[in-house]
């Protein structure tokens, strides 16, 4: 067995066969394996859900994007389905954060299912809360300002930012984590 091979070889094949299982029954309608993935990929969900000040609309929302993620699914494409997930988490997080700028109309599941339906009230809450993620953002320094813009509203990939910025990728990685810990040290302690 060459390097090449050992690259190619996955860590632990019982791991993913066993995700892959449970994948395909909750796709054939399987609800404890739907549940039970649900709770397998818990701290992924978490994690994406984190920065956003409306935490449990975003882990729901999520969780919503893992079952469909399930459904959509196909493993005859040769991709590992943890891996699928954090592609779809990752696109979808990023959507979330472009439907929540200043300049962007506020994003409401309702609206998009039955038009209209979202009522002013709602509307303004959400718009104040984006507000005090913008104005938490002023505590934060440039350097993080720029990389949380550019990842999380133009949606730019870390390593392009860090290519910008002339700066090492794992730089802008921990400029961000520790961007997004401030702002939920800001929004959660509501120290503005």
């Amino acid at each position: 067995m060459d390097k090449m091979d050992k690259m190619k070889k996955p860590i632990n094949d019982n791991a993913y066969d066993a995700t892959a299982r449970l994948v395909a029954k909750a796709k054939a309608g399987d609800k404890t394996a739907m549940k039970t993935l649900i709770l397998a990929f818990k701290p992924l969900i978490y994690k994406t859900a984190g920065p956003f000040p409306d935490f449990e609309d975003a882990v729901s929302d999520f969780n919503l994007d893992l079952i469909k993620a399930v459904k959509a699914f196909e493993p005859e494409k040769g991709v590992y389905f943890p891996v699928y997930l954090k592609g779809v988490m990752m696109k979808q997080a990023k959507k979330r954060w472009r439907c929540r700028g200043p300049e962007a109309e506020y994003f409401d599941t309702a609206d998009e299912v039955h038009p209209g339906t979202a009522d002013t009230e709602s509307k303004a809450y959400h718009q104040q809360r984006i507000q005090r993620v913008y104005k938490a953002m002023r505590h934060l320094s440039p350097a993080q300002q720029e990389i949380m813009r550019a990842f999380y509203l133009e949606g730019q990939p870390l390593k392009a930012i860090a290519k910008k910025r002339g700066s090492d990728i794992e730089t802008v990685r921990t400029l961000q984590k520790r961007g997004i810990k401030k702002l939920k040290e800001k929004l959660i302690l509501k120290k503005l």
